[in-house]
């Protein structure tokens, strides 16, 4: 009986082990993609003598793709890259628990839609970007945060509600 009860405690033992947690859970390489829109509270201005109107109004985000990297970086926090396809880097910091990942917001430019089906952009406007994903077998699920002022032709306002997706599937 000893004989057989050795080798079953010690592979429990190793298998345990080897178990990812916290940030471990999320390190690896996937392929991405971002879509979603947000919600601009502000002010419409006509032209002529036509007083501003207050107004809420939805502009879509430009749909990124690209590869996605999760590594170790400094003090037990993450590095989350974008390579996103056809435009710039972003890199996130970011931090883990085994329930989540936050990443920490960053200053970046990206380009609005009036309409999903519009061809050219309603205009490219400097955003702050960060958010929380959580871990489904293999991919990652990022609830995106997005806030920053709007400018646009007779529009003004600050974006009031996110509603912005990102899908990282584990390449394996």
């Amino acid at each position: 009986m000893k004989n057989i009860l050795f080798p079953l405690i010690a592979s429990c033992v190793l298998l345990s082990g080897c178990s990812k947690t916290g940030p471990e859970l999320y390190e690896g390489n996937y392929s991405f993609k971002t879509g979603g829109y947000v919600e601009i509270t502000g002010k419409y201005m006509p032209f002529g003598d036509s007083e501003p109107r207050d107004t809420v109004f939805v502009r879509h985000i430009q749909n990124e793709s690209g590869q996605m990297h999760v590594v170790q970086g400094n003090n037990g926090k993450l590095k989350v890259t974008m390579n996103i396809t056809g435009g710039a880097p972003v890199v996130f910091d970011a931090t883990a628990t085994d329930d989540a990942i936050t990443l920490a917001p960053v200053e970046r430019s990206m380009s609005v839609y009036s309409d999903v089906s519009d061809i050219l952009p309603d205009t490219s406007l400097p955003l702050s970007i960060g958010g929380t994903g959580q871990r489904y077998q293999n991919m990652i699920i990022f609830d995106l945060e997005i806030n920053g002022k709007y400018e646009g032709y007779h529009f003004e306002g600050q974006v009031s509600k996110t509603f912005v997706n990102c899908i990282a599937t584990r390449n394996e």
